[in-house]
């Protein structure tokens, strides 16, 4: 209406040109003034190019035209005709007797590098004083906005070069009494879906369901999520469109079909938009909001916040599921892509631990009385921290700890049963893989042909092979219930109802015959006796100590007498030229000294190892297993090993 009441109070030969940024709500503004009597036309690149409309154009049939940033400037090589019309028709430029800007805020936004890029999004929108250059100077501008903080307010003046001494401002509180905030943390990445199970109707849901829109930041995600949720609502509530998604990139009446089906019918209860839906689409009957990821700036946010509870009778909630990283505001050591782009203030929103709608207007700069209203009790989760998101959602939030099995109840074991039960895990063999791979895609093309239900599923919901190797690639006996071939697939209850039995079965079977033919692995506790007798082993080369089982050099120890040339191990030495090189005492030093210490027996001496001198490693005897080693009484001699002689050198033979 603030843009309709000058037009139609205005001189009826004087054009309006409204600078909009979206399509969709360039058709929408259409339909509005055309119902007023403000005959309008849209501007774009669908445009005909018609002779007769573009004379109409130029000699001012249409009161009001409708145009997006980009149709003033070179676009892609080329001159926009209306661009041309206002260049080289002086007529129809001195006509021009109001420049409205809808969403002004897109100046700030899209007109400027933002943080994380290196380049403008719609660089047309910072060159918009070019237009105000081209058309009388004492044309009036109209700047309106939903979020126009001070800081933004500001840049957009600076940026349409406009004193802001001579500026007229109207301030309204933006603040929707029936509106509730909350934010919940995203589990295992935003590919995981079962993030958004919470919009899966149950059977006895009421119809017709709530209106609901989700925002995402890529098309291809807005995609993958309808149908995902579409394929998951219960039979009787499926229909082909009962989930769709939106974004600029399809047809033009595609995307106004979608629309209008979603805002006047039932026959569309929840959209799946990117941020084509989030400027200026007014469906007054949505009542959930859901941003399934971090917009860029606190302007998206509070843009996308404004869809739902046009209604000031509706209860409507403004949901937020948060990466991790969302909950910190310093920046991790190394940050994503999206947490680059993502300012610092919406990270400040999501972590706030007070109201959250008090935190909205203190960066409107909204201190009217308005601004911290509530209604209904419901103002945020942080001031409301007992509330019921049941009130809203029909199941709850998704939580990977507790994962529900076939019957409904929690699966998830108790840490001490945890403890209790250990399946044994191994790698899958390359026969079981590929017998694994075989029998899932058997199964899947069975169930498609003979089951009906399965017949609506399309093939790659039913069972993806993405799905199918994440199966192959699980450890051999890691799948040991159904409930953990759900969590692994991340799929909904529904599918476990349905499909997850015969996916199980054929796992359990394969798995089951695998384990068996494994050989069975001994797990015996190490007794005191055992832990005592370690022989450890000094290798001078690594200079490391080695444990050891001792156990065999223990039984022969107890047969055999211990004396200087005993043999201490199981196996006999070899009778090699080395062996009997060291027998001789040949002088080259041994490759490692061997020693076993008891740890039950304090009396003991402190044995030589490599913290000691090397001359004292070399001298000291070593104990072993059946010895026991008494230190010397006073005055009794110390034994000690006696000396082997040297052989003599061979001398050299006198020449003759």
């Amino acid at each position: 209406m603030a843009m309709i009441l000058p037009l139609v109070l205005a001189h009826p030969r004087k054009i309006a040109i409204t600078v909009s940024p979206l399509k969709l709500l360039q058709q929408n503004h259409v339909e509005e003034f055309n119902s007023y009597g403000v005959r309008t036309i849209q501007i774009n690149e669908d445009t005909p190019d018609n002779k007769e409309l573009w004379n109409d154009i130029a000699r001012g049939v249409y009161q009001n035209i409708l145009v997006a940033p980009e149709q003033f400037f070179r676009f892609k090589g080329h001159i926009p005709r209306l661009a041309s019309l206002i260049m080289r028709v002086q007529s129809f430029s001195k006509n021009v007797g109001h420049l409205l800007v809808d969403e002004g805020h897109s100046i700030h936004t899209t007109g400027f590098v933002r943080k994380g890029e290196k380049a403008p999004f719609r660089p047309a929108y910072s060159r918009l004083n070019e237009v105000r250059a081209a058309i009388p100077s004492s044309t009036p501008v109209m700047v309106l906005s939903a979020t126009l903080p001070p800081p933004t307010l500001y840049t957009v003046l600076d940026s349409l070069r406009i004193n802001p001494e001579t500026v007229t401002k109207l301030f309204l509180s933006t603040n929707r009494p029936n509106h509730f905030y909350a934010v919940h943390k995203m589990h295992n990445g935003p590919r995981t879906l079962k993030n958004l199970d919470f919009l899966i109707p149950v059977s006895s849901s009421p119809n017709p369901l709530p209106k609901t829109l989700v925002f995402v930041d890529t098309r291809d995600r807005a995609q993958d999520i309808a149908h995902y949720l579409r394929n998951r609502f219960p039979q009787q509530l499926q229909t082909k469109r009962i989930v769709s998604h939106l974004h600029s990139g399809m047809s033009e009446d595609y995307g106004q079909g979608v629309f209008n089906d979603f805002k006047n019918t039932n026959e569309i209860a929840t959209v799946i938009a990117t941020s084509c839906a989030s400027n200026g689409v007014d469906v007054a009957s949505i009542s959930r909001l859901v941003c399934y990821g971090l917009p860029q700036t606190l302007i998206d946010l509070w843009q996308e916040f404004g869809r739902a509870g046009r209604l000031p009778e509706l209860q409507s909630i403004a949901l937020i599921i948060a990466e991790p990283w969302a909950f910190n505001t310093e920046d991790s050591e190394k940050p994503s892509t999206a947490e680059k782009r993502t300012d610092r203030d919406v990270r400040e929103y999501v972590s706030f631990k007070t109201c959250r709608r008090a935190f909205k207007a203190q960066k409107d700069g909204d201190d009217s009385d308005e601004a911290l209203t509530t209604r209904y009790g419901l103002c945020c989760d942080n001031c409301n921290a007992d509330f019921d998101l049941g009130r809203f959602f029909p199941r709850p939030l998704y939580d990977p700890t507790h994962v529900a099995d076939n019957s409904g109840q929690n699966a998830t074991q108790t840490a001490s049963q945890a403890t209790q039960v250990k399946p044994r895990k191994f790698a899958r063999s390359k026969a079981n893989q590929e017998e694994i791979t075989a029998r899932l895609q058997t199964w899947r093309t069975e169930t498609i042909r003979t089951s009906t239900y399965a017949g609506l599923w399309p093939r790659s919901h039913l069972l993806h092979d993405k799905k199918i190797n994440k199966i192959v690639k699980s450890p051999l006996g890691s799948l040991t219930s159904l409930a953990s071939v759900v969590s692994l697939l991340q799929e909904s209850d529904e599918w476990a109802e349905h499909f997850g039995s015969g996916v199980f079965d054929i796992i359990q079977e394969l798995d089951t015959a695998a384990l068996e033919d494994l050989p069975p692995i001994k797990q015996e506790e190490e007794t005191d006796e055992a832990f005592s007798q370690k022989k450890y082993t000094y290798q001078i080369k690594t200079k490391a100590w080695v444990a050891t089982d001792a156990s065999k050099f223990r039984k022969e120890s107890d047969t055999v007498a211990p004396g200087p040339s005993s043999s201490r191990l199981a196996d006999p030495i070899p009778d090699t030229p080395q062996t009997r090189k060291r027998q001789r005492g040949a002088t080259s030093q041994p490759d490692e000294f061997q020693f076993v210490f008891s740890h039950y027996q304090p009396d003991l001496q402190p044995t030589p190892g490599p913290s000691q001198p090397k001359k004292a490693r070399k001298k000291a005897p070593a104990p072993t297993p059946s010895q026991s080693v008494k230190p010397a009484q006073p005055g009794e001699p110390t034994p000690s090993q006696p000396k082997k002689s040297l052989p003599k050198p061979r001398q050299k033979k006198a020449d003759k």
